[in-house]
């Protein structure tokens, strides 16, 4: 049940402030870590964890209307792609479901790898389950995450105000609460 909702809430991961946070993140590896076991293959010297490559191309946005010379400037090197970056994403299993660990970000791949997922990873959409699925495991696993989901639905941020009339009622209107 656990990787299924671990599954849901990874395909839509909850951002509870404005900036990436990584409180998701974080309570996702604590739930491998603890419940998920890490894929590996034997070798001479034992087991060694496998591994995807990830490569994220970043196109130059100028290309298209810039003149011929745009790339001795803007550093596209004039085929079009700004940037590349490939990503070490280490495999773990829960449930029957796959999930990737970034482990590393590189500017070029090492010999001898294969990039398995170009792009960013898709994920099917649950809508709201996705949510809903990350917050009954940060129920769970990581009740500070709980609380900074909670407070931006509309119940918490009714509960905030709710606080907020209660506190001045004590306090006295002409006092500040900070």
């Amino acid at each position: 049940m656990i990787g299924y909702l671990l599954h849901v809430a990874n395909s839509n991961p909850p951002v509870v402030s404005y900036h990436r946070d990584g409180l998701f993140y974080a309570m996702k590896d604590q739930i491998l870590h603890a419940l998920g076991e890490r894929e590996t293959h034997d070798t001479l010297f034992g087991p060694e964890p496998n591994y995807d490559w990830q490569v994220i191309t970043h196109p130059c946005w100028g290309c298209q209307q810039c003149k011929p010379d745009h790339w001795r400037w803007n550093g596209c090197n004039g085929d079009g792609i700004y940037s590349r970056t490939y990503v070490r994403l280490e495999r773990w299993r829960l449930g029957g479901y796959t999930f990737h660990k970034p482990t590393g970000r590189y500017g070029a791949m090492p010999e001898g790898s294969q990039v398995t997922i170009t792009g960013l990873v898709q994920h099917k959409d649950y809508g709201p389950w996705s949510w809903r699925a990350a917050f009954l495991l940060a129920l769970v696993f990581d009740q500070h995450f709980a609380w900074r989901m909670f407070g931006r639905t509309a119940a918490g941020r009714a509960l905030d105000r709710l606080y907020g009339v209660v506190y001045r009622f004590f306090v006295g209107e002409d006092q500040i609460p900070f």
